[in-house]
């Protein structure tokens, strides 16, 4: 058998601040794909996402005497229960949003409303796509 061996253009490369960690190996700047080519951190990222996206997410109101009770006519109960838009299940959606956390620092959704404002439809939007404008 014949194999090929891949070879580093650069030699191994160390940061030198107080957060090594991220800069180790990865010539100037941390990305989420390298990250996930370490195979603990591909196995902490799907353990947790998947935790957490098993996670129930009900809204919830107060009723008369005191007590919370589920609030399933809500509108937002479907988005958060069943389906977020029609290209992903509630699981898909919630794990994305999780992993996008972990990974990136921050997730973002796009939340489709009616024309009384209430939420129709949540799609996720890469966090390479946004930029946060101050006010």
């Amino acid at each position: 058998m014949n194999f090929k061996f891949w070879k580093k253009d650069k030699p191994e490369e160390r940061g030198c601040g107080n957060f090594d960690f991220l800069t180790y190996n990865s010539f100037g700047g941390y990305s989420a794909s390298q990250a996930l080519l370490s195979s603990a951190v591909y196995r902490c990222v799907e353990v947790i996402s998947d935790s957490i996206a098993q996670l129930p997410l009900e809204p919830f109101k107060v009723d008369s005497r005191g007590y919370k009770v589920k609030f399933t006519s809500h509108p937002s109960y479907k988005l958060l229960n069943k389906e977020p838009n029609n290209r992903m299940t509630r699981f898909t959606f919630i794990k994305t949003m999780i992993v996008s956390m972990l990974l990136k620092g921050n997730a973002y959704a796009y939340i489709e409303r009616d024309g009384k404002g209430d939420a129709v439809a949540m799609y996720y939007i890469p966090s390479d796509l946004v930029t946060i404008i101050k006010p």
